[in-house]
């Protein structure tokens, strides 16, 4: 995991794999109990607690913190600000495909082109899921995620690459309705930004720390 190798030994990392995916690919996905398990995670954790998610896991952690108030630190969440609502939404049904089951050696070779060896070979091992692209795309179709955003009463970092359209591009509006919102942009960096730069979510997570 590339945060767990770059962040200081001070500072304790807490994942899990989502319901649908790595380990957990047996069990279904649902939008609102994986938020709950975060919200409980982060609550027996504490108020320094930083919640950081990429892509689905950005969506999911701004839904996550909108539920915490001010008993966590900070949000950082990358590749996520695209809300799936209206015409938006409409072009995201659009985008899946029925019955869709991409084989998960279809995404070995792209993985092992663009990440670092060890962060290859952790994805690899916990087993990519991109048969779930479909059943969470649809999760996220219609939610009002700058309605979390509006809720949330922390600091959010939102980190979006620069090849990321339309991501990049709504970013400052996420930023805006926050209540303290900073966008941080990865240049020549496409969607899934955490896994190929993990130090601007290390650095990110680090100034939220030291305010704590």
């Amino acid at each position: 995991m590339p945060l767990e190798r770059i962040l200081p030994d001070s500072v304790r990392v807490i994942a899990d794999d989502l319901p649908g995916h790595g380990v957990r690919r047996d069990e279904p996905f649902d939008f609102a109990s994986a938020v709950g398990g975060i919200v409980a995670a982060a609550r027996k954790a504490g108020p320094s607690t930083v919640l950081v998610g990429d892509s689905l896991g950005g969506y999911l952690v701004l839904a996550a913190a909108a539920q915490l108030g001010d008993s966590i630190a900070g949000v950082v969440a990358g590749s996520c600000t695209f809300a799936m609502r209206g015409l938006a939404g409409a072009v995201a049904r659009i985008s899946l495909i029925p019955g869709m089951v991409i084989p998960p050696g279809a995404v070995r070779a792209p993985i092992d082109r663009v990440c670092e060896p060890d962060v290859a070979c952790a994805i690899e091992a916990r087993g990519p899921a991109p048969a779930m692209r479909n059943v969470t795309t649809r999760a996220l179709i219609g939610h009002d995620v700058l309605a979390d955003v509006r809720a949330i009463r922390v600091p959010i970092t939102f980190i979006v690459g620069g090849w990321d359209v339309p991501i990049v591009w709504s970013a400052a509006r996420f930023a805006r309705a926050a209540v303290a919102g900073r966008v941080i942009v990865e240049p020549n960096a496409p969607h899934g930004v955490g896994i190929l730069r993990p130090a601007a979510f290390a650095a990110a997570i680090a100034s939220m720390q030291d305010v704590a």
